[in-house]
């Protein structure tokens, strides 16, 4: 089963969104006070979250809600079995779902595992990039999403180019992790299980 945090206000459930960072967004483009659809843009800005859009089917709604960012459409009434496999699929699909097989990263021991030097000079924002990027391991994490989990608020960008920069530099040494960046959407973290820590000159 999955755990479900249910929000019936667009401004409340973008800050959700934000807060819990959800494995999928399930979304009705008639919500009230702002719609589904206008709403995309907004959250898509904020989260690289996987986004479904339920609705009424009509061409218009299906090509609009995936234009503006949603990554599957449901049209109503809803089979909820066929919902629960179509969330399931797209899970998959994202790489966010557990397969049993222990892939998920924990990220507290891979800091331990990091050489001395490297944790020793890491910041405490630094830090806190780092377990954010490590806890999306192998996936994009968008700036405004970052910038939320690590400062709290959205800052300049130049900011958070500047950290990166800085992690980057100083995790170069550790052979099995890689910081990537996808220009206009986030970075990219890549863990390399069967790597040695250490990269050595």
């Amino acid at each position: 089963g999955y755990d479900v945090a249910s929000e019936s206000e667009s401004a409340i459930g973008v800050s959700t969104v934000m807060q819990h960072n959800p494995g999928v967004v399930l979304m009705a483009e008639d919500m009230p006070t702002l719609s589904g659809i206008d709403l995309l843009p907004l959250l898509r800005r904020r989260s690289t979250v996987p986004i479904i859009v339920t609705g009424t089917g009509t061409e218009t709604a299906v090509v609009g809600a995936l234009l503006q960012g949603a990554d599957m459409y449901l049209e109503k009434p809803i089979n909820q079995k066929e919902m629960l496999c179509r969330v399931g699929a797209l899970l998959r699909r994202m790489g966010l779902l557990a397969d049993g097989k222990g892939n998920e990263p924990d990220v507290q021991e891979l800091e331990k595992a990091l050489p001395e030097t490297v944790k020793s000079a890491l910041t405490d924002t630094e830090r806190r990039l780092f377990h954010r990027l490590m806890e999306r391991s192998g996936r994009v994490v968008g700036h405004e999403e970052l910038m939320v989990k690590v400062w709290g608020k959205p800052v300049k960008r130049e900011r958070l180019r500047f950290y990166i920069h800085s992690l980057r530099r100083k995790l170069r040494s550790v052979a099995s992790l890689s910081l990537h960046t996808r220009n206009g959407v986030g970075y990219m973290l890549e863990h390399q299980a069967n790597q040695k820590t250490e990269r050595v000159a």
